[in-house]
């Protein structure tokens, strides 16, 4: 007997993640009372997951860009002597600076372009999951961007500046583990400052009238100040 109201029929032969997901909200619109929270939760997980594709698309082009800004700086002002040294500014630099820097950049783009769409109260109640997946994607982060970072700055130099393949043992003969723990210690300090941060103004910045690229500008000014001065206090 019909009652009036239209079944969803899910999509039948799609195993995309887009359609997989409208079923799922679709299918449970006339659900009793009992699932209305699960079905929210879907949706809140979904949209939680969008912050993390927005952080891996954000986070290679980031690497990538500053180490090679950061190489091409080095060989076009530094003279002879300076760029003997060249690979092994590459792997210091990316380990130390670029890779801590591109990680929070992408966490705070990530952040910016996951709030542009919500609505302030929905916001508020999704930031504490987003901001939590945004401290644990650090580590992996920070191991991620350092790898492309190096990886860029060599490409540089052996297809530019016509730097031989040898360069990649006179750069990696000089890592040590010390490298690694200045860079982690400082992304993970960025990535919590910029939690915290988030945690009380990111809603406000979100409701500013300022348009994408302002609240873009802003919040990557803040976060070039906020590594800065971290940088400058535990060194």
């Amino acid at each position: 007997m019909n009652s009036g109201q239209e079944c969803y029929q899910p999509s039948r032969g799609s195993s995309r993640p887009g359609v997989e997901a409208v079923d799922v909200v679709m299918s449970n619109l006339y659900a009793p009372p009992a699932r209305t929270a699960a079905v929210v939760d879907a949706v809140h997980t979904i949209k939680a997951t969008r912050f993390l594709r927005l952080y891996a698309i954000s986070l290679v082009g980031s690497a990538a860009l500053f180490s090679v800004v950061a190489t091409l700086r080095l060989m076009l002002s530094g003279g002879p002597g300076l760029q003997r040294y060249a690979t092994q500014f590459v792997f210091h630099d990316g380990l130390r600076t670029i890779a801590p820097l591109a990680n929070a950049a992408t966490i705070v783009l990530a952040l910016v372009f996951w709030a542009e769409p919500q609505r302030p109260e929905r916001l508020l109640r999704r930031r504490g999951k987003v901001l939590w997946r945004a401290l644990v994607a650090t580590l992996p982060g920070y191991l991620v961007s350092s790898g492309v970072a190096i990886i860029a700055g060599l490409i540089l130099l052996i297809g530019v500046f016509r730097q031989g393949p040898s360069i990649l043992g006179f750069g990696a003969g000089v890592v040590t583990g010390w490298d690694f723990w200045i860079g982690i210690r400082s992304a993970v300090l960025d990535a919590l400052v910029i939690v915290v941060l988030a945690q009380r103004y990111l809603a406000r910045l979100s409701s500013l009238r300022t348009g994408l690229p302002g609240k873009l500008l802003l919040a990557l000014t803040v976060v070039a100040c906020v590594h800065a001065g971290l940088a400058a206090l535990v060194s």
